[in-house]
């Protein structure tokens, strides 16, 4: 491996490893932002309440073309579905990675944008 090959190597992890912790410390600042707020030991279907109100604000701003309701949407929404979680015992960072570990492998073939997994697409 000559030095450009390890420099790459190297930056890479670098960037993997900055991202890995802006994640980590956006997810810990939500959790204590929920937390003085009285949020995390609230009933955790009114979160779910507002994850749905949040879609229909991202939905509206993707179908307008807002880019600015996107983002902010989205933003709402990680915010929302990390409280969510916090409410009913679990971690946002373990349910993305669970998430990725069971479609890390899935075979399909994407159809109109959607991805179908091989098992759905041999029942058609």
């Amino acid at each position: 491996m000559d030095k450009s090959e390890l420099d790459k190597i190297m930056g890479d992890a670098f960037e993997n490893a900055k991202v890995s912790y802006h994640l980590y410390d956006a997810v810990k600042n939500i959790k204590k932002w929920g937390a003085v707020r009285g949020i995390t030991d609230g009933d955790p279907s009114r979160q779910l309440n507002k994850l749905t109100e949040e879609l229909g604000e991202l939905a509206e701003g993707f179908n307008k073309k807002v880019p600015e309701q996107v983002e902010d949407s989205l933003g709402d929404m990680f915010v929302v579905m990390t409280l969510f979680a916090e409410q009913n015992g679990l971690d946002i960072v373990d349910c993305i990675q669970t998430a990725y570990e069971t479609i890390k492998d899935r075979e399909g073939k994407t159809v109109d944008g959607v991805f179908i997994k091989s098992e759905n697409l041999e029942r058609d």
